[in-house]
């Protein structure tokens, strides 16, 4: 397989709604551009991932994203830790919980920290803050 077979993705209106099919490419720069077709005003959230064919069947059989185990491509992937809004307290949660989730899933701890330190330094925290998170992060997520 390509990556141009993997074409669909999926959205939701809420954190619980229904999964539908959409062409991943084009709902994810919809939402960038926030081009109103996308609906963007509101709750809404898009699959990370881009998936093929058998990811449509297994969707139109079962009416449901839960149990898919085809093939999946990830073309982008995007970390953001708000500061509107975000105590200091949940910056330092929200970066420790995407280091534990990278280390969960066996990414390699250069990687992770390359990933998320941008991140943790635009939302306001000092290096040693963000340094410290994505550390305790790794190790809370069994690596390190």
């Amino acid at each position: 397989m390509n990556a141009n077979e993997f074409r669909f993705g999926f959205r939701a209106l809420s954190w619980d709604g229904e999964r539908k099919l959409t062409d991943g490419r084009t709902a994810f720069r919809a939402h960038i551009e926030a081009d109103p077709r996308a609906m963007t005003a509101g709750e809404c959230y898009l699959s990370h991932f881009v998936f093929s064919d058998q990811f449509r069947t297994h969707l139109a059989t079962t009416g449901s994203t839960a149990g898919y185990t085809g093939p999946t491509w990830l073309q982008w992937l995007v970390f953001d830790i708000d500061v509107e809004g975000s105590f200091v307290g949940d910056r330092h949660r929200e970066l420790f919980s995407a280091a534990a989730n990278l280390a969960e899933f066996a990414s390699v701890d250069e990687l992770a920290v390359a990933l998320l330190t941008p991140c943790g330094l635009n939302s306001g925290l000092t290096r040693s803050d963000v340094q410290r998170q994505i550390e305790c992060g790794l190790k809370h997520g069994g690596r390190s």
